[in-house]
Formats: C-alpha cells, sequence, structure tokens
C-alpha cells in the first residue's frame, strides 16, 4: 500500500548464522533458552564426553535428551558451533531412535551439521532393506551437502519413477565435481540409458552394496569375518545369508563366522 520496497543486503545473508538447533521449549521443562551461553566450552566437552562413557540410566538418559535438545543459544567460549552440535548428533546416533531423528532432521532442516545424522538414519534403514522409509526423509529435507547423500537421493527419485529430477541433480553433481565411475555405471542402467551393468560388487558403503543387489540379477556376497556390520545386517534382511541346512558341516571356518554371526543375531 505505501509502495515501499524492502532491498536484503546478499552480505547479511552470507553472515546469517544459525545460533539456535534443537526440538524443545526451554519453558516446557523449566529451563532458559540462553543456558549455556556464557557456559565453558571445555567444561561443557569434558562433562558430556564423560557421560557418553557411560550406561546411563533411562532416567539419567532422558534428562540428557532434554537437555541436549532443547532450543537454546550456542555457548560461546572455548567451543566451535560443530562441536556442540556434535554432542546433539551423537546422542541421537547413540540412541538409534529414528523417530526422534526424523523430528529433529525436520525441525532443523537448516542446520549445515546435519549431515552424518541423515546418512545414519538413511542408512539404519536400507540396511534392514527398508528403501520406502530411507528414501521418505527426503520429501521432509531439502538442505544437505554431502555426496553420498546427493547419490542416495538421486536414487531414490529413480525408484519414484521421478526420472527428470534424477537426471537433473545427477547433472548438477557432475558440474559441482562429482566422480564416481562405479555409481555413474548403476546410474545408467537404472536409467535404462545402458542394457547391461557391469558386475562389480562394491560393500565400501549401504549404498553400494544394495546397487549392486539390485542391478545384478544372479547377485552373491559371501561376507567375511571382517565384513562391516551393515554388510551382514543388510544380507540378512535381504534374505541372502547361506541357509544353514545347505552348509557343510565340515568347513571349520564357515561354521566359525557363522557363530559370530548368529552372536551378533543375524541368523536365527
Amino acid at each position: 500500500k505505501n509502495n515501499s520496497i524492502n532491498i536484503i543486503d546478499s552480505d547479511e545473508l552470507k553472515d546469517n548464522k544459525i545460533n539456535i538447533i534443537g526440538l524443545y521449549d526451554p519453558e516446557e521443562n523449566g529451563l532458559k533458552i540462553d543456558m549455556w551461553l556464557s557456559s565453558n566450552g571445555e567444561e561443557i566437552k569434558f562433562i558430556l564426553n564423560k557421560l557418553n562413557k557411560i550406561n546411563l540410566s533411562s532416567d539419567a538418559n532422558e534428562i540428557l535428551k532434554i537437555i541436549l535438545l532443547t532450543n537454546t543459544y550456542f555457548p560461546q567460549t572455548n567451543i566451535t558451533e560443530k562441536e556442540f552440535i556434535n554432542f546433539k548428533t551423537n546422542f541421537l546416533i547413540k540412541n538409534k531412535d529414528k523417530n526422534l531423528i526424523k523430528l529433529y532432521l525436520v525441525k532443523n532442516d537448516n542446520n549445515i551439521h546435519n549431515s552424518n545424522l541423515i546418512k545414519f538414519y538413511i542408512n539404519s534403514y536400507l540396511q534392514n532393506a527398508d528403501l520406502e522409509n530411507a528414501c521418505d526423509i527426503f520429501n521432509e529435507i531439502k538442505f544437505f551437502e554431502n555426496d553420498y547423500i546427493n547419490k542416495f537421493k538421486i536414487y531414490c527419485l529413480i525408484n519414484e519413477n521421478k526420472r527428470e529430477q534424477a537426471q537433473l541433480l545427477f547433472d548438477l553433481n557432475n558440474e559441482s565435481g562429482f566422480k564416481d565411475k562405479f555409481y555413474e555405471n548403476k546410474f545408467n542402467f537404472l536409467m535404462n540409458y545402458v542394457d547391461q551393468p557391469n558386475k562389480d560388487i562394491s560393500d565400501k558403503n549401504i549404498l553400494n552394496l544394495h546397487l549392486s543387489h539390485r542391478t545384478i540379477s544372479d547377485f552373491s556376497y559371501q561376507p567375511k569375518n571382517d565384513s562391516p556390520d551393515f554388510v551382514w545386517k543388510y544380507l540378512s534382511s535381504s534374505n541372502l545369508l547361506d541357509n544353514i541346512d545347505t552348509i557343510n558341516l565340515e568347513d571349520s571356518e564357515k561354521i566359525a563366522l557363522i557363530e559370530i554371526a548368529t552372536h551378533e543375531k543375524n541368523y536365527d
């Protein structure tokens, strides 16, 4: 009505920093938004690192959750923003509550330090052969800068038959210098650009193992004693482990491997 125009200085946008990250309103639990502001970062790191090594009771763990996930300003002395946020991230990963993690990611979508938490979230679903829930998070969050997460999102778009979006994101990543021959080959096959994928199997990460499984019709993989835990979990969840009834009982090495896998609850 007053014909005024607001001018936004781009320098101000560059200098804009996130200074509140969390889930809970401080007043809900009798806390204050500036409760960390004057704290000594060295003391915070010492105490939280010590707590991280202790098996806390459920009540103590609940108190720590409230303290770490309450919306507050960052402490300003002897601790960086990333270090402080990492305590929140590590707590969420240690507790493995995916519903809580999702709430945190959605509410703090503009947090530039979310990559490790997003990777844990999507990997924990995929290693249990649950691609739908792994991909669903990308309907909720938009901000991340990580090659692995970008590759995962591209694959999710292909899986949802959103090929144009997948191609656009793939091209943008390539223009920014992204290179991964293994992934590129699987991408081209899934996009129907080539008739046959290469037969390479990679267990570098859970996404590579899954892509190997999906694109190789006669996929077969034998885990080893030093195979990462996610390999066993994925093979077990996807019914790709050897059938116990067909295993040679005189193969002592194989039996020992299965005993370990059973102890880790990857075999019944």
